[in-house]
């Protein structure tokens, strides 16, 4: 990718602090070869969003059980993502969905296991984990993210259904707003189309497909 940015502008390396007069100091040429790039990449993002989102909805079991386990840390960034994720699944009309909210990341594999191992009446096909985790000033950021990972890897790996890891660790506020409905798309959406996909995967296990 380095390589291909310093082609199009001319073997010119990107100065982050001052783009304009990048811009401005390219020849038409250039200029050209950039937009060409930079379409060329959206073009292929876009190609990546459609396959993702690409899913027969007749084949959907529409009173699957899914659980969201979302945590209030960080609640107007989880709130995004779980608007995202309950759009989906209203879209796929998959009314049979419940929101458990838990403190925080690390809490999220205890909800989910414990719900798991004491509901009675209906066991969930799926689980979606949703949070955001912020980077600060110390190393608690990534004992945070390791934990929440490796609690939804051992979930996966435990439990007979799926674990969808809607989590966001970021750097900061704007690489959270990129990623709750901003320029990469919303997450919860990604997470509930994500759980979809498994239920039916799942359904081809059991049928024998």
């Amino acid at each position: 990718m380095r390589a291909q940015v310093q082609w199009a502008m001319g073997n010119r390396l990107l100065n982050p602090t001052k783009p304009l007069n990048l811009i401005n100091s390219l020849n038409p040429i250039n200029l050209l070869n950039l937009l060409n790039l930079l379409n060329l990449l959206n073009f292929k993002m876009a190609i990546t969003e459609d396959n993702l989102f690409d899913i027969d909805a007749g084949i959907l079991q529409k009173d699957a059980f899914i659980i969201i386990v979302r945590t209030l840390w960080n609640g107007s960034i989880v709130d995004k993502l779980e608007a995202g994720c309950i759009k989906i699944l209203d879209q796929y009309q998959m009314k049979n969905y419940q929101v458990i909210t838990v403190p925080g990341a690390l809490e999220i594999p205890f909800a989910i296991k414990s719900f798991w191992d004491n509901s009675k009446l209906q066991k969930p096909k799926a689980f979606i984990a949703l949070g955001c985790v912020l980077r600060g000033d110390t190393p608690h950021f990534d004992y945070v993210c390791r934990g929440v990972t490796d609690g939804v890897v051992n979930l996966n790996l435990i439990l007979p259904v799926p674990t969808i890891f809607g989590v966001l660790t970021v750097d900061n506020q704007q690489q959270a707003d990129d990623r709750t409905g901003g320029l990469y798309g919303n997450k919860g959406e990604v997470s509930a189309i994500s759980a979809l996909k498994m239920i039916t995967i799942q359904q081809d296990f059991y049928s024998g497909k």
